[in-house]
């Protein structure tokens, strides 16, 4: 059975998945079973705090550098000398498609329900008490 994911992203990145101008977020890496699950976008130091999570609609995964850009340019969020940089000498490249983003009124710290949590360096599966944790506080706001 697939979990949900939390995505760590530095801070700048995630202003620009707030505002909607970022509508693909970039990986080395992809993980497991994309389809159908929630990511969590936990915005990196100095803020420590998950702020949002949207689903995926589209993955494109195994690209060439020149492919992915040319489709994903027109909402990508950065330049293109931050896209090369990012990805270097790789030959395959991943990018997920940001949808139904919803926003935290009051980001929230994973701390509070794990004192020893350690943010991930890229991404990392929810745990079952995180994750219902994110799912209450997300209905909670909802609800408001």
């Amino acid at each position: 059975m697939s979990k949900n994911v939390l995505l760590s992203i530095k801070p700048e990145f995630v202003s620009k998945i707030l505002d909607g101008s970022k509508r693909w977020e970039f990986r080395r890496v992809l993980w497991n079973d994309i389809s159908g699950k929630f990511v969590y976008v936990y915005a990196s130091a100095p803020v420590k705090r998950v702020v949002a999570r949207f689903q995926v609609s589209t993955v494109y995964a195994g690209y060439s550098q020149e492919d992915l850009w040319r489709i994903t340019c027109d909402r990508a969020g950065i330049t293109q000398k931050q896209f090369y940089e990012y990805f270097g000498d790789l030959e395959k490249c991943s990018a997920v498609n940001i949808t139904q983003l919803e926003v935290l009124r009051e980001p929230f710290d994973p701390k509070t329900v794990d004192p020893k949590f350690v943010a991930p360096l890229s991404f990392r599966y929810m745990d079952f008490d995180l994750g219902v944790a994110l799912w209450l506080r997300f209905k909670k706001e909802a609800e408001q």
